[in-house]
């Protein structure tokens, strides 16, 4: 339902029609040319097996546990020919992470949004941060960029993505768009505190 309505609020279409593209700013724009690094996120998966000889009580435990070991070590070497041809994954750990990070996307481009929308120039901001209110005006447009083009990419794993032979406009233009507005509408602004509240619970 959220990728459906991220394309009408974008006007519609693909990204390759040229329609709507993410600027430079990490903004929704008219085509324009935008250069986006992105940076690959690295998977492990590290998967060990033991066995001890010692404290055997009988023959019969030293062959049963041998035979266990040797069924583990089958298991092991078929996991790691599964993960070589996993395609595009993740491990639970960075799953964890991941929505660290979508709490975090959804408070900080909360804030920019506040922001942009004249928040920079009432007299609560002016009077908060005083000479340094220019300085925090500045950090929050460059920490906006990092999110939109090196934070969401990494996350929705643009690079694997295009390893695995998917279109880069086309994944780039899901993970900085699509996937942004999902985020906020599913954990962005007051009304949606209690959401907030509840994943923070789940990943303590």
């Amino acid at each position: 339902m959220y990728m459906v309505k991220a394309r009408e609020t974008l006007g519609g279409g693909e990204a390759s029609d040229g329609t709507n593209i993410v600027d430079e700013d990490g903004d929704i724009r008219f085509s324009q040319d935008v250069t986006v690094d992105c940076i690959p996120d690295s998977n492990e998966s590290i998967i060990q097996g033991m066995f001890s000889i010692g404290g055997h009580q009988s023959e019969q435990d030293f062959v049963d546990e041998g035979e266990e070991w040797l069924r583990d070590l089958r298991m092991q070497e078929i996991a790691s020919k599964a993960l070589e041809n996993a395609g595009v994954y993740v491990t639970l750990d960075e799953h964890k992470e991941h929505l660290r990070q979508v709490l975090y996307i959804a408070s900080y481009l909360s804030m920019y949004q506040g922001g942009e929308n004249g928040g920079y120039n009432t007299s609560e901001f002016k009077n908060r941060y005083k000479e340094k209110a220019p300085v925090v005006e500045a950090r929050t447009r460059e920490r906006h960029k990092y999110i939109i083009h090196t934070l969401l990419p990494k996350i929705y794993k643009v690079e694997e993505f295009v390893q695995a032979g998917y279109d880069r406009e086309e994944i780039e233009w899901n993970a900085k768009t699509e996937m942004r507005l999902e985020i906020m509408a599913k954990l962005g602004g007051p009304e949606n505190a209690k959401a907030r509240a509840d994943m923070r619970k789940r990943l303590q």
